[in-house]
């Protein structure tokens, strides 16, 4: 298995502080002090690595490529995250309510960076097929399923009521399922990398 890190591309970030080598990708304020703004860093690795994985789409995959974000909000001194890991919800609504300011790149590349965090984020561990994880995702919400407890026993209720349990021959959650990265999503996060 061969691992690269990938960060921020240096190039884009030239100018930017970094904070315990991770560049400061944004600003928010009054998240945790009143009147004082506090430095948004993150990280995301993109991995390349050999195996024998089943895809979502039922294909075996030999060549993986992976993807993984992570964020932190910084204390004023920058010792320590006040909140950190997966913040996209955090970071998202602060930005929406225009408390965030992206570094070195627009709102909107912010925010697409926000979707593709949302939406590949460990695309080698998927539980379950699409057609498994849109039944889930359009039901998770609905009161008959708020007695279970855990996403886990909240999906396999939905799947069992829509006879989905089994899905082409998979039985969801028995294998973690890779779903391939699009190219313009490599593509893009690409644009951000260290090298």
């Amino acid at each position: 298995m061969s691992f690269h890190k990938q960060t921020f591309h240096k190039t884009c970030f030239e100018q930017t502080k970094e904070i315990h080598g991770e560049p400061i990708v944004a600003y928010v304020k009054d998240y945790d002090y009143k009147n004082k703004k506090q430095a948004v860093t993150m990280t995301v690795e993109l991995k390349s690595k050999a195996g024998n994985q089943r895809g979502v789409d039922g294909k075996n995959y030999t060549k993986l490529e992976t993807l993984s974000i992570s964020g932190g909000i910084w204390n004023n001194r920058h010792t320590d995250i006040t909140t950190g890991g997966q913040i996209n919800d955090t970071l998202r609504r602060l930005l929406d309510e225009g408390k965030l300011t992206p570094v070195n790149m627009s709102k909107e590349e912010f925010r697409k960076l926000l979707d593709v965090w949302d939406r590949w984020h460990l695309n080698d561990i998927k539980a379950g097929t699409p057609k498994q994880s849109e039944t889930i995702d359009a039901h998770i919400s609905e009161e008959k399923y708020k007695k279970y407890d855990g996403h886990y026993e909240k999906s396999l209720a939905i799947l069992e009521d829509y006879k989905l349990r089994k899905d082409g021959g998979y039985e969801y959650g028995s294998a973690w399922l890779y779903e391939p990265l699009p190219p313009d999503v490599i593509d893009f996060v690409n644009k951000y990398r260290t090298t």
